[in-house]
């Protein structure tokens, strides 16, 4: 068996070209065995790399379609507030209807310069709210006017009643 042995491996010296008498057993199969497993290292470290090189790759694309469909929907926006400044009535419902649909219409960032006009608006609003409300009480100060108006003509009815029946009593 020592002798097959033996010959196996001067047959290995001959396949990996080196000198089976300055080498010996236990420092081949070391060698071999360092060799095993730098390479299976090796192919790990190359799979981990392929690997991050295909998640930049995922990442890179979404983010450049992330960016494509943020400039989309700002051309949307950009389309939408281009309609309602031209005064084209066409097709007014059915922007309003998308801009809905999309979220748009609520979505809106204030910048520093739409704060400022943001204080306007709200006296604006306050205003409107304020002329609402008068109207309001215009309209029930009328009603009240008008009701005290019927009341005095019902008053006035029935004083002429009255004076008519005194006048026929005095003939």
């Amino acid at each position: 068996m020592h002798e097959n042995m033996v010959s196996l491996f001067a047959e290995i010296g001959q396949y990996f070209v080196f000198d089976p008498k300055k080498v010996n057993i236990e420092e081949f199969f070391a060698d071999l065995h360092n060799f095993r497993t730098m390479f299976v290292q090796a192919l790990k470290e190359n799979q981990k790399r392929r690997e991050a090189e295909e998640k930049l790759r995922r990442a890179k694309l979404a983010k450049e379609k992330a960016e494509k469909d943020k400039l989309e929907k700002q051309q949307k926006r950009d389309q939408l507030i281009d309609m309602n400044a031209e005064g084209d009535e066409t097709g007014v419902m059915d922007s309003l209807l998308e801009a809905l649909q999309s979220g748009a219409a609520f979505r809106r960032k204030r910048g520093p310069r739409q704060a400022a006009n943001r204080k306007a608006g709200c006296a604006v609003t306050s205003l409107l709210a304020s002329e609402l409300t008068k109207d309001d009480a215009l309209t029930s100060v009328a009603a009240k006017k008008k009701k005290a108006v019927e009341e005095e003509l019902v008053e006035m009815d029935t004083a002429l009643e009255d004076s008519q029946d005194r006048l026929t009593r005095a003939n």
